[in-house]
């Protein structure tokens, strides 16, 4: 990748951070439990500032577990879905009216029974731990890649929604390596993590494709 082009995507991706502090909401690497968590409740919802929304929820719930870190399944799996909606203060529904809470609860007992109990066990090209995520009622293909995203998974492959950003901001193919180049090159001129701006990019180019189409359904290149 060119330096001009390296330049006009840090630009691009400047424009995509929260301008406000405390800046982007830094992901979840290391610890999926809060991953999960993140996913299944920023589907269709306001992420929001530390005080507020997504990342409110995931406050209380930090709060409620000692400020333990994240990542234990088991505990997540264990949990009575409307008590943990209430620790959350979250009561949001999914399509088809299942409680957020209920369904992170579910993925998690999924995961557990394939013995997946903590961010190092997850593996991006497991078929039986994208169906865990894919195959609860109201999540799918979207979930499963913002997971990855959120839990910085090593073994993932270049995200399709990340590449379509690239390709767009830049009105050029990108292939999987120039995009990792690019973000990196980004991330260390805004002083941001990676997964902070892979994140930021992510959302950004879901509220694009929402704005130019008539639904947020996973396009062909998607699923």
């Amino acid at each position: 990748m060119r330096r001009s082009e390296t330049s006009r995507f840090t630009q691009a991706a400047r424009a995509a951070l929260p301008h406000a502090p405390p800046g982007p909401p830094p992901g979840w690497a290391g610890e999926l439990e809060a991953a999960l968590l993140d996913a299944v409740l920023s589907v269709r919802a306001t992420y929001g500032r530390p005080d507020t929304g997504v990342r409110a929820a995931l406050g209380r719930y930090r709060a409620h577990c000692s400020g333990d870190l994240l990542d234990d399944v088991d505990r997540l799996a264990s949990r009575a879905p409307s008590a943990l909606a209430d620790v959350l203060a979250n009561h949001q529904r999914l399509a088809g009216q299942t409680l957020k809470a209920a369904a992170a609860v579910e993925v998690a007992g999924r995961l557990r029974d394939l013995q997946v109990r903590q961010a190092v066990d997850l593996r991006a090209d497991s078929a039986e731990h994208r169906r865990a995520v894919t195959g609860v009622a109201g999540l799918g293909p979207l979930t499963w890649d913002y997971l990855l995203l959120a839990v910085a998974a090593p073994d993932r492959t270049a995200d399709h929604r990340l590449l379509r950003f690239a390709e767009r901001v830049l009105d050029c193919p990108v292939s999987e390596d120039a995009l990792g180049v690019a973000i990196q090159h980004a991330a260390d001129r805004l002083e941001v993590s990676v997964t902070a701006l892979e994140l930021a990019l992510w959302r950004a180019e879901g509220r694009h494709a929402r704005l130019h189409t008539t639904n947020d359904t996973p396009t062909a290149r998607e699923r």
